[in-house]
């Protein structure tokens, strides 16, 4: 077990040939979250799709996940952003 994972309870173990290895659940959403960030970012640059139409697309997704506001809020942990990316990554800007 890595030194990440110890005092974690393991979500899954993955083998490949002889090595096991154990993912705890934080691992695993943090590497779906890259993954996820990494496939938006590609189809934004390669013009795929178009930033503030994602936005608008995730914005009405969470609307229609979450029909309470407050639900989403403990869910999420933090304010929302409801305003589209200025940027071509997607990523929704910092500034206001």
């Amino acid at each position: 077990m890595s030194a990440e994972t110890q005092g974690k309870r393991p979500l899954l173990k993955v083998v490949m040939g002889d090595t096991v290895r154990e993912v705890s659940y934080e691992e695993l959403v943090l590497s779906t979250n890259l993954a996820q960030e990494t496939l938006v970012r590609l189809l934004v640059e390669k013009k795929i799709i178009d930033p503030k139409e994602f936005w608008e697309l995730l914005n009405k997704v969470r609307q229609e996940r979450y029909k309470d506001e407050k639900e989403f809020e403990k869910q999420r942990g933090s304010p929302t952003e409801s305003d589209p990316p200025s940027s071509a990554s997607g990523r929704p800007s910092a500034e206001k």
